[in-house]
């Protein structure tokens, strides 16, 4: 009968390796002592059936559970150094490219959320652009792009008083207020000239400098403009007539008026008596003709009026109190609904045609002329006879046209005119031509470049046409001019 052991197996001594390597080493001491005591109760003497043949073999059992004994704790003690020298050994390369790795995806992710951050809306245009492309107002929350701030601030520079360089959202600050000083304005145009600095053109920049400086200087109540050359200079109180130092021109010191001997000894009030009654433009043939070429029509009661060019295209009756823009002669109106866009435009706005002034002024006179042409209606490139006799039939270097100074006193334009532009400057030809347009309800879609088909498809709530991926601006262009004669009719 052959003596019964209880030797650990090969897979025992395998499932000792497996825990070793999965248990720290506090729990590989433990699962050694296991292994002892789990081996030496396998040794006791009654489980052990040695042969009556040979007592020579009663001492090999004991030997060899033994020797597996000892192999148990080498082998233990191998796992453990091995484990040691492997967790010593083992690279680090391993480990730094998995934190490399964990702080480039935070990086990652807060550099996308900084993105989104730094990405704004803006309010006129509704497009999104980086924080860098935006433009915040002074005195309100309000942002827009710097491409529609430049548009903007250039529009009211140009064409209005600085007063009217506010916010184009919520109209603020209100700079004519009664509440407002003049330290409180001259502070906000001194904040604003900075500004404008990076966002307009330099040639507007200047102009804005110079309106401020202009304003500065009428406060002070020796200060007169020349109506000859709109340029200005300090006088005495004591004069009655005074002299420009830059044109040489002669006006009155009181009304502003070109100084005639027959204003001697005459109030300015008696003069303009006397001027209506012998002045050629005040007779009935003169103004009519002088009415149709310059003046407009309140389109609610139908009384006319001779225009200043150069101004606001806002325009109130004097005599109904109807708000109209002169250009198109559409209502201003107040808490417009009609689309999101018009939430954008302040607290008065018109729904100006795509013919009027107010879309049209920025195209140059010879794509005018071109769409006028194309639809066979005549227009000047010669001065026009009202224009003569206004200038006193004296050749014309310098625009006639009547505008508004800063005092609201008329002053003559005295702009560089061009070559072919009916004996007016840049800026008043051009109204000549959208006049011309818009009476004989030309559409302007065939001039319309891409940006302004896009705003003009937003500004009437219709989507964009979808875009393919090959398509250029010119097939865009095309696309959207589809669009607006299908969808927006010329009203």
């Amino acid at each position: 009968m052959e003596t019964e052991t209880a030797i650990p197996t090969k897979s025992q001594s395998q499932e000792i390796e497996k825990l070793d390597t999965i248990e720290n080493d506090a729990q590989e001491s433990e699962i050694i002592d296991k292994a002892k005591e789990q081996s030496a109760e396998s040794i006791e003497p009654e489980s052990v059936t040695i042969p009556d043949t040979s007592a020579n073999h009663s001492s090999e059992p004991q030997l060899s559970i033994g020797n597996e004994i000892a192999k148990l704790e080498i082998c233990a003690q191998d796992n453990n150094t091995d484990d040691v020298s492997a967790s010593s050994e083992e690279p680090t390369g391993s480990l730094v490219q998995i934190q490399a790795k964990t702080i480039l995806d935070d990086v990652l992710v807060q550099s996308l959320s900084q993105a989104e951050l730094e990405q704004k809306k803006c309010e006129l245009c509704l497009e999104v652009f980086s924080i860098n492309e935006i433009v915040s107002m002074l005195k309100c929350a309000h942002i827009c792009c710097a491409e529609c701030a430049k548009e903007y601030f250039t529009r009211q520079i140009t064409n209005r008083s600085i007063t009217n360089c506010v916010c184009p959202c919520c109209k603020e600050p209100n700079l004519n207020g009664s509440n407002v000083t003049e330290e409180g304005r001259l502070e906000y145009f001194y904040n604003l000239e900075i500004l404008l600095k990076n966002v307009v053109d330099e040639e507007v920049h200047s102009a804005f400098q110079r309106k401020v400086r202009d304003r500065t200087l009428i406060n002070d109540p020796n200060f007169r403009r020349c109506t000859g050359c709109a340029g200005g200079f300090i006088t005495s109180p004591k004069d009655c007539k005074i002299t420009c130092p830059d044109c040489g021109s002669t006006t009155c010191a009181s009304c502003l008026k070109p100084w005639e001997s027959q204003h001697s000894g005459l109030s300015c009030e008696k003069y303009a008596e006397w001027k209506e009654a012998n002045d050629p433009k005040s007779q009935a043939e003169g103004i009519e003709r002088y009415l149709q070429t310059y003046g407009i029509s309140c389109p609610n009661c139908k009384y006319r009026y001779s225009l200043d060019r150069g101004g606001c295209l806002h325009f109130t009756c004097t005599q109904c109190k109807f708000n109209f823009c002169y250009g198109c002669n559409k209502p201003f109106i107040a808490n417009c609904s009609v689309s999101s866009y018009c939430a954008n435009q302040g607290r008065l706005h018109a729904h100006h045609p795509r013919n009027c002034l107010f879309y049209l002024r920025d195209k140059e006179p010879e794509e005018l002329q071109q769409l006028l042409r194309n639809n066979n209606i005549p227009f000047d490139t010669e001065p026009s006879e009202a224009l003569k006799q206004m200038n006193g039939y004296n050749p014309i270097v310098n625009c006639p046209i009547q505008i508004p100074n800063e005092l609201m006193c008329d002053v003559t334009c005295s702009a560089e005119v061009p070559h072919n532009s009916g004996g007016m400057c840049r800026t008043h030809y051009i109204e000549y031509l959208v006049g011309k347009i818009w009476k004989a309800q030309i559409d302007p879609v065939p001039i319309m470049d891409l940006k302004d088909c896009m705003q003009e498809l937003r500004r009437r709530g219709i989507s964009l046409p979808d875009r393919g991926a090959y398509d250029t601006d010119p097939m865009y262009r095309e696309m959207c001019q589809k669009a607006i004669k299908q969808w927006i009719p010329l009203k």
